[in-house]
């Protein structure tokens, strides 16, 4: 994955909570414009955007993440399943390794993700499925809409509305 653009803008307040565990909170905003990356074994657009902004940002280490709304505009991602129905998001990943760092607790409580709504403007995508025969390809433009509340404590769907032109 290569990175071509992006800038980032925000206005956060970090707080030093603890040092032993490390603590700290993270509140405020950010933006990023003009994300543009390319996957380098094709040399093709994979994720960009005009503008991303997060508002109300909480961010509490190590327990909880809380964005208020997400605002996308002008979103664009490539998506492909191969044939042996990998994906080319599997091509950008890193093994971890198995051990674990110093200090780390098994049976700690995941991080709590908490994201009010998400909000899109004049989107676009790319989709081929490889896996099918005939395969499946298609481009979609006008995305505009909205996704309603993700909470990963919560055992509820969220709510979608997204409108598109194939």
């Amino acid at each position: 994955l290569e990175l071509r653009s992006g800038l980032l803008s925000s206005a956060l307040d970090v707080t030093l909570t603890g040092s032993e565990p490390l603590a700290f909170d993270v509140t405020g905003s950010a933006e990023i414009t003009q994300l543009h990356t390319l996957e380098t074994t094709k040399n093709r657009d994979f994720l960009k955007w005009r503008e991303l902004r997060l508002e109300g940002l909480s961010y509490r280490h190590p327990q909880s993440l809380t964005i208020d709304s997400i605002a996308l505009q002008q979103p664009y991602t490539r998506f492909i399943i191969n044939p042996d129905l990998t994906t080319n998001i599997n091509d950008l990943l890193v093994e971890q390794s198995s051990t674990a760092s110093p200090g780390a607790d098994a049976a700690a409580e995941p991080l709590a993700i908490r994201i009010g709504a998400i909000k899109i403007a004049d989107g676009s995508a790319h989709f081929s499925d490889l896996s099918l025969r005939p395969p499946f390809i298609t481009d979609v433009q006008g995305l505009n809409g909205s996704i309603g509340t993700l909470d990963n404590r919560q055992q509820s769907a969220a709510s979608v509305d997204i409108k598109g032109k194939v």
